[in-house]
């Protein structure tokens, strides 16, 4: 026996609680079943996703405008990108080896000779691929995007959000990184909005507000 934190979780359809279940402090991953209602198509992306040897983004490669999104944000940290292709893992048949064509290079590279941040910000656009339709959760979505790339990277997503017909969660401790999509083109403010989670005299509390209210 051993004394551990618990947070014991409600699931909510249409207000009604269809699943209650309890997760530890020492869990490193959780399941549960809801136990009646439909769902709704959900991607949630961690903060370390990018660091995994499995990356797959064949539902990005098989859309022709995500795929040109994808182009835009590769060129981002490589203006001379041309295209994206995926090959046969020698080391994983169960996935594919993605290699980037450009000018700099005579023969194409992995997604791992450009780092983390451009992995990153090709996860992000997978997840909003994949969610059509549904709801992405990014948490800590910055993570390994570096300042300068934000704003193109972060406004490339949410533009493919409104065309996927999703609703994002996006969640952060970076004053940064929110000040930076807050701030982004003036076209997408009117979809976004900002809660701040506080805590008031051993209360918790939740404060909404619009894109300019927030700025």
């Amino acid at each position: 026996m051993i004394d551990a934190e618990r947070m014991r979780l409600s699931i909510f359809f249409n207000e009604e609680k269809v699943n209650t279940f309890s997760v530890y402090d020492f869990q490193t991953a959780f399941s549960f079943i809801v136990q009646k209602g439909n769902y709704v198509k959900s991607v949630y992306i961690s903060p370390y996703d990018h660091a995994s040897d499995t990356l797959n983004i064949d539902s990005v490669l098989s859309d022709s405008t995500s795929y040109e999104t994808l182009i835009h944000l590769l060129q981002e940290y490589d203006d001379s990108v041309l295209n994206v292709s995926a090959l046969k893992n020698k080391n994983n048949s169960r996935y594919s080896e993605y290699m980037i064509l450009s000018k700099k290079h005579k023969k194409a590279l992995p997604f791992s000779a450009y780092g983390d941040g451009m992995k990153k910000a090709v996860l992000l656009l997978d997840g909003i691929v994949r969610a059509r339709n549904g709801i992405p959760l990014l948490d800590e979505f910055e993570t390994a995007i570096h300042t300068s790339a934000m704003s193109s990277v972060f406004s490339w997503i949410l533009k493919s959000a409104i065309e996927q017909n999703i609703q994002i969660f996006m969640t952060s401790h970076s004053k940064e990184a929110i000040g930076k999509v807050l701030r982004l083109d003036e076209d997408l403010q009117p979809y976004i909005n900002l809660y701040t989670l506080y805590k008031y005299k051993d209360e918790n509390y939740v404060r909404s507000m619009n894109c300019k209210e927030a700025i």
